[in-house]
C-alpha cells in the first residue's frame, strides 16, 4: 500500500500507529485482506507542487495493491493557484495509476479537510476558507472521476470538529486519531471493492 499526501497523511501531532493509512492497513488485515508493507510518500506543509517533486524523487517501483492521494489542503492555504494545482493533481493520479499496476480502480483520491472548523483553524481562518476549499475538492472530484479512480469524501468529518473535542490532535488543528478512525470507515468499503474483497 502507497499513500500520498500531506499533513493528513502523516498524521501531524499523532504517534504515527493513529494516521489512517496505518489505521486502514491493520482494518483491511483484520479482514484477512492483506496488502503488504505500508509505504508513505507524504509531508507536513507539502503542496500538489512539493509532493510531485517529492514523488518524482523516490521514484517508488513496482506495483502496489493500493495507492491513495490526498493533497491540496496546503496549495488552499497559501492561496495558490486552482489551476496548477488541477495540472499537479491529475500528474500526481496518472503516477498513482502506473503504481496501481494501471488500474485506476485500485487508486482512491480523497477531498480535502476543511481546516477552518478546527478549534486552532476557527481563530485565524477568513470566511473565504470553505469556499476555496470546496473550489478545490471540485477540482479534487472531477480529476478523480476523469482518471477513473475512486473518490471519498471525507470532508463532512473535518467540519464536526467544531463540535467534537475527541476529533482534534493536541495541537487543535489537525485531525485525532478518531477522526482518522472514521476516516478509515469511509474508506474501507472502496479498498475492499479495489483489492477486490468483501462487496461494498
Amino acid at each position: 500500500m502507497l499513500a500520498l499526501g500531506d499533513s493528513y497523511t502523516v498524521g501531524e501531532g499523532l504517534p504515527a500507529e493513529q494516521s489512517w493509512p496505518a489505521q486502514l492497513s491493520r482494518a483491511l488485515e483484520a479482514e484477512d485482506i492483506a496488502v503488504g508493507e505500508l509505504r508513505v510518500i507524504a509531508r507536513t506543509g507539502w503542496t500538489s507542487e512539493a509532493l510531485l517533486s517529492a514523488l518524482q524523487e523516490a521514484d517508488p517501483q513496482g506495483t502496489y495493491d493500493l495507492v491513495t492521494v490526498m493533497v491540496g489542503v496546503n496549495d488552499q492555504f497559501n492561496s495558490l493557484s486552482i489551476d496548477a494545482y488541477r495540472a499537479n493533481l491529475r500528474a500526481l493520479i496518472e503516477r498513482a495509476v502506473i503504481l496501481a499496476g494501471g488500474d485506476a480502480a485500485r487508486v482512491i483520491v480523497l477531498s480535502i479537510p476543511d481546516w477552518s472548523a478546527s478549534p486552532a483553524g476557527a481563530q485565524f481562518a477568513a470566511q473565504r476558507v470553505p469556499v476555496e476549499v470546496a473550489r478545490f475538492n471540485q477540482v479534487c472530484q472531477e480529476e478523480a472521476q476523469r482518471a477513473g479512480t475512486r473518490y471519498v469524501d471525507v470532508t463532512p468529518l473535518s467540519l464536526q470538529m467544531s463540535e467534537r473535542e475527541d476529533y482534534s490532535a493536541p495541537d487543535g488543528l489537525h485531525p485525532s486519531g478518531e477522526q482518522y478512525r472514521a476516516r478509515v470507515d469511509l474508506i474501507l468499503p472502496e479498498a475492499r471493492a479495489a483489492l477486490g474483497g468483501l462487496d461494498e
